[in-house]
């Protein structure tokens, strides 16, 4: 019996349109690392599922900042150097991207279907270790293991295909 090995890699980094790039100010040299499509909006007060669905907003990930965008409008941004923690959190039937500020205070800067839940756990991860390298004074990069940001990952916590070496199969995925 001959098993097949498949690779699918999960799109971490969408394109965004320029009036959605332009709405995003990053300084030069700021680029996305991620940037995810996510479906529920805030506005819970209308008690219609159809209402809550969103199709305008994104998460976006540079090494500097978190911002969410909705449409062409920055609704949230937070500096990754005032953060403690970035987290993926499920809640019943969708899940939630919280920010937790060094003076204590979480905030809720996301909401999104379980459709999108893998998906924006990888970005929260990599936020997170992001956010450990700044704080410690390395490229994102350098946390990928011992051949640093040359070890195959082109952004801290993506996926790599395993190179065979002891603990991975040649073909399977690994987090970085």
């Amino acid at each position: 019996m001959i098993r097949e090995r498949h690779l699918n890699f999960m799109k971490l980094l969408y394109t965004l349109n320029k009036g959605q790039m332009d709405a995003l100010g990053l300084a030069p040299g700021e680029d996305p690392m991620y940037c995810i499509p996510v479906d529920l909006g805030f506005d819970s007060r209308k008690m219609q599922a159809k209402q809550a669905y969103t199709e305008k907003t994104w998460i976006v990930v540079t090494g500097e900042r978190l911002l969410v965008l909705e449409g062409e409008n920055v609704a949230a941004s937070f500096l990754l150097d005032d953060c403690e923690t970035v987290k993926c959190e499920h809640q019943v039937h969708s899940g939630i991207l919280t920010v937790t500020k060094k003076d204590g205070q979480m905030i809720c800067a996301a909401r999104f279907s379980m459709r999108h839940i893998v998906r924006a756990a990888y970005v929260a991860r990599g936020a997170q270790t992001i956010l450990t390298a700044r704080r410690t004074g390395r490229k994102p990069g350098s946390l990928c293991g011992p051949g640093g940001a040359d070890s195959g990952a082109s952004h801290a916590g993506r996926e790599k295909p395993s190179d065979g070496q002891p603990g991975g199969e040649p073909g399977i995925r690994e987090i970085l």
